[in-house]
């Protein structure tokens, strides 16, 4: 099979990675700082294993996508913004040992699950699940800002893994926590000791 021919309006889809900050199902409102216009984007983030990931075809996009914008290299500005970031210089869960790329779009993605079954639930498509992106790029040179944008278009989930944020299910969480009333509310029985279960004096 030959090589894939990768141009400045090629869309690509990425190694499987984990997704991060997701705003996917409902977009985030940014303002612009200067002339406080809000913009409505829907983001993803998404991290890519340094020692198993093949970067290869987003380098060669970001690429074409910058010789197009500056045929010249020589004129290109001198400080460009990559889309690749080092998760090492993070805090954030699971960035160590991590390339990451951030991808937003003005219109909702299509995701997808592996059986090509649309997924709407944040439950399903969740920090740290791990996901291929179909993602697209431009240039821009904005006010002595310049550098390459990723634009995001589809999500395909590929695989569950533990969420990030160290979040646990609501059943697992009280799983110690029982009750024998009709109505559903909480046994006493089950108040640490010296709690009356709403008697405290304490102010909350």
């Amino acid at each position: 099979m030959a090589d894939e021919v990768i141009t400045a309006k090629s869309r690509i889809i990425t190694e499987p990675g984990r997704l991060s900050f997701p705003s996917l199902f409902k977009p985030e409102i940014k303002k612009d700082a200067k002339t406080g216009v809000e913009t409505a984007w829907y983001c993803a983030s998404l991290l890519l294993p340094k020692a198993t990931t093949d970067l290869g075809k987003l380098r060669t996009l970001a690429e074409a996508v910058l010789s197009e914008r500056w045929p010249d290299a020589g004129k290109r500005p001198k400080k460009l913004r990559s889309v690749l970031h080092d998760g090492d210089a993070e805090t954030w869960d699971g960035y160590a040992g991590c390339w990451f790329i951030r991808t937003k779009s003005k219109m909702q993605p299509g995701i997808i699950d592996c059986r090509k079954q649309a997924i709407t639930s944040e439950s399903v498509l969740y920090p740290g699940c791990w996901v291929r992106l179909l993602i697209g790029a431009y240039a821009y040179d904005t006010e002595g800002n310049a550098g390459v944008t990723l634009s995001l278009y589809h999500v395909l989930k590929v695989k569950d893994d533990e969420p990030f944020g160290n979040r646990i299910d609501a059943v697992d969480a009280f799983a110690g926590f029982t009750t024998d009333a009709p109505d559903g509310s909480e046994d006493p029985k089950n108040y640490p000791a010296g709690d009356k279960g709403g008697d405290s004096d304490l102010p909350f």
